[in-house]
């Protein structure tokens, strides 16, 4: 007898299904690197085959399960500081037009101050422990938060809210029953990019010469200082690599992929190869400029697309974009 549409027994065989594509994927990824490794004579240093990191793994299992459940209480703390304040701040930013003006300026300095510029006042003022990590991670998760939920609370249509003032609902109830159901794909987004930065961010930061050591085992001292350096670099610039992704996400949205073509242009050819060239060539500072150029240039790609996305929204790009999706 074929089983019910709804019964157990298909529901058990749709979730195998969703397991085995993803592990088949891990499985076939795991011997396209083992293969590469073989066809290509790839150096150990540069990529380590698979069998050499999972003996790394197995030879002290302990040790990366303590930091392993380290990272994760950094991330716990740190995501949690930071979605929820996120959160709060895109309230007022959405409800308050005065604290969004007077917030907004401030909110912006914070987004261009590169991470590495305050990084030292974490160390003097919270120490080399658990609070300075947290701080940390919260700063890479806050911002993808704010700027997605406050986004999200205003694109409620004018007609819900006409609806809910007809039979006298508050501000609390449009917030409650309109507003939020409607923001919850934008907010959703912004914890997908908050969640994934912190984590990374947190690894990166916390523990560089343990990744490092698991993936290139065989490194020189020189290689490995080099690694841990540019690990460290990257963290600084993870949350600006979120706040990128919503703002392109949202000109893709408004059908104007060719502001992202060229942002990206802009990012590597006009801000990190000149960076990376001078620093590194004309001024002497090897090969940290080139790190450096990576992270500054995803810093100014961050902000400049953040400011012209304000701009354009407040030129009425997402009410041209509307119009031509109904005219479709």
């Amino acid at each position: 007898m074929r089983e019910a549409s709804g019964s157990p027994g298909r529901a058990l065989h749709v979730r195998d299904r969703e397991l085995r594509y993803p592990l088949g994927a891990l499985f076939g990824a795991i011997v396209v690197w083992w293969l590469a490794t073989l066809a290509l004579d790839i150096p150990p240093f540069l990529m380590p085959p698979p069998d050499a990191v999972f003996s790394q793994l197995l030879a002290n299992p302990v040790l990366y399960a303590r930091n392993a459940l380290f990272t994760l209480e950094k991330v716990a703390y740190g995501g949690s500081v930071g979605i929820a304040g996120g959160f709060c701040l895109a309230l007022g930013i959405a409800y308050l037009p005065w604290f969004r003006r007077a917030v907004y300026p401030y909110l912006v300095t914070a987004r261009v101050l590169p991470k590495i510029a305050i990084a030292p006042l974490f160390l003097i003022y919270l120490g080399t422990g658990m609070g300075t990590a947290v701080v940390f991670v919260a700063l890479i998760a806050f911002f993808p938060i704010v700027l997605s939920t406050a986004a999200g609370l205003q694109k409620a249509p004018r007609e819900y809210h006409d609806l809910l003032d007809s039979v006298d609902a508050g501000s609390l109830r449009k917030v409650v029953y309109v507003d939020l159901p409607c923001a919850l794909p934008d907010i959703f987004a912004g914890l997908k990019q908050s969640v994934t930065l912190a984590v990374v961010g947190a690894i990166q930061f916390a523990v560089p010469d343990l990744l490092t050591r698991l993936f290139i085992p065989d490194i020189s001292p020189e290689g490995f200082a080099l690694t841990v350096e540019y690990l460290v670099i990257l963290s600084y610039g993870y949350w600006a690599i979120g706040v990128t992704y919503l703002f392109l996400a949202g000109f893709n949205a408004a059908r104007r992929t060719r502001t992202s073509m060229v942002a990206s242009l802009l990012q590597y050819w006009a801000v990190r190869l000149p960076i990376a060239a001078g620093g590194a060539l004309v001024f002497g500072f090897g090969v940290s400029a080139v790190f450096w150029a990576v992270t500054i240039s995803n810093i100014v790609a961050a902000v400049g697309l953040g400011l012209y996305y304000r701009y354009e929204t407040q030129s009425g790009m997402l009410k041209r974009a509307t119009e031509a999706t109904a005219a479709d």
